[in-house]
């Protein structure tokens, strides 16, 4: 009956050594956890471009403790704790695919947990509360403006990602934004 040359063990015929075999089943299992990575420079920027204005949007529009989400028309509140019950900056043209109109106020505006993170099918839902803030001819060039943006992302001429001087320029601009509401 063979050894195994590392653990000394019997090997039945035919198979392998139990401890080798294990050894292996850890080893993959571990490399396919990987190392757990830092946030990209990118992901910081738009982490705290998306905070910058989540404020903005919540301190134009949550004056009260209560307030109704422009999706659905649940109330929400406007302070609190947890990330389920309080009130949320929702865009009405998604900021994964049209990153190019993700701080624009026109774009966005204050809606539930629930419409935000779970509902993104009744997103359309919303257009009739932006129609009703900003006018119909404003949301006409809020939708002009997401057509060009998705084909100019089509043709290559804008890219996926936002670039991070964008980015750092928007921060910027937030933070303006975000001085004058104080």
């Amino acid at each position: 009956m063979p050894v195994c040359e590392k653990h000394g063990r019997y090997i039945p015929e035919g198979q392998h050594c139990g401890a080798c075999w294990s050894e292996g089943v850890l080893f993959k299992k571990a490399e396919s956890k990987g190392s757990a990575t830092k946030p990209s420079e990118r992901k910081k920027l738009k982490d705290k471009a998306q905070a910058l204005f989540s404020k903005i949007i919540k301190a134009k529009y949550c004056k009260g403790k209560f307030v109704n989400c422009w999706t659905c028309g649940k109330p929400v509140l406007t302070k609190g704790t947890s990330v389920t019950n309080t009130a949320h900056c929702g865009h009405y043209y998604p900021k994964s695919t049209h990153w190019e109109l993700a701080y624009l106020e026109i774009n966005s505006g204050v809606q539930c947990f629930g419409c935000n993170c779970n509902d993104m099918g009744i997103i359309p839902a919303m257009r009739n509360k932006l129609i009703e803030v900003w006018g119909e001819e404003k949301i006409k060039e809020l939708d002009n403006m997401a057509e060009k943006f998705i084909n100019e992302k089509k043709a290559g001429i804008k890219k996926t990602q936002p670039p991070e001087m964008w980015l750092i320029g928007q921060i910027e601009l937030l933070k303006q934004k975000a001085k004058i509401l104080k």
